[in-house]
C-alpha cells in the first residue's frame, strides 16, 4: 500500500508499506477513503514534534470503511463505513471514565504520533469499539471527514457534575466557528478559545 511517511525535519515521502495487521482482538483495520491533513502533521514534518520518530505514517483523522475487526470488536464489522476519531482511547481507564480521552492511558493522541497513522491505504485501529463512530449509509464523506478532528476534541475537559469545560487552542480561526457551533450544541456550559497567530 502506499503511504505518506515522515522521515526526519522537512522530509517525508510517498512509500510503499505492508497493510497493518490486527496485533490485538479489540483492533480494526480500516480502508480508508477520505482523510485531511492537519496542522499537527504540518508541525511533525517540520520537526516540532520530538516525540514522533522518522519512519511515522502521518495522519490522526479520516473516514474509512472497516476492512477487518478483531474477535472482540463488537461494534463494527466489515463493510461499515465509520469515522476515525484523532484521539483514540480506550473506554476503561480513570480518564476516559472521566471523559477525558485524550489522557487515555492506552489512548490518547496514537495515530501518526506512536503508531502509524491514516495517511495510507489502510490503518490500524486499537480500541475500535470506543476510536470508531458509525456513520450512516449515504453520508457525505467529504463533509464528514471534517469531523474527526472536531468531534473527540468537543469534550476534552469534561465535568461530569457540571457540564463541560471546553478550551482548545486553534491555529486556524476559520474552524472556530465550527467548533463553537458543535461545543455549544453538544452541552457545553462554557468555552474558551484561544487564537494563536
Amino acid at each position: 500500500m502506499k503511504a505518506l511517511v515522515y522521515l526526519g525535519p522537512c522530509q517525508k515521502a510517498l512509500e510503499e508499506r505492508r497493510k497493518p495487521a490486527l496485533l490485538a482482538a479489540t483492533d480494526a483495520i480500516v480502508r480508508m477513503t477520505r482523510t485531511t491533513l492537519s496542522d499537527i502533521d504540518l508541525r511533525i514534518v517540520q520537526g516540532d514534534v520530538p516525540s514522533c520518530r522518522p519512519g511515522r505514517i502521518l495522519g490522526r483523522e479520516g473516514f474509512g470503511v472497516i476492512d477487518e475487526a478483531g474477535p472482540s470488536v463488537t461494534a463494527f464489522r466489515p463493510g461499515d463505513p465509520v469515522l476515525i476519531s484523532a484521539v483514540s482511547t480506550c473506554g476503561q481507564c480513570a480518564a476516559c471514565r472521566r471523559r477525558m480521552p485524550s489522557r487515555c492511558r492506552d489512548g490518547g493522541w496514537l495515530l501518526g504520533h506512536r503508531i502509524d497513522g491514516t495517511q495510507a491505504h489502510y490503518v490500524r485501529i486499537p480500541h475500535a469499539d470506543t476510536s470508531l463512530y458509525p456513520v450512516p449509509p449515504g453520508t457525505d464523506e467529504e463533509s464528514l471527514v471534517m469531523l474527526s478532528d472536531l468531534l473527540p476534541a468537543a469534550d476534552p475537559g469534561s465535568e461530569p457534575d457540571r457540564g463541560p469545560a471546553i478550551t482548545h487552542w486553534f491555529r486556524f480561526d476559520r474552524i472556530v466557528a465550527a467548533y463553537d457551533d458543535f461545543a455549544l450544541a453538544a452541552g457545553a456550559h462554557r468555552l474558551r478559545v484561544i487564537i494563536q497567530t
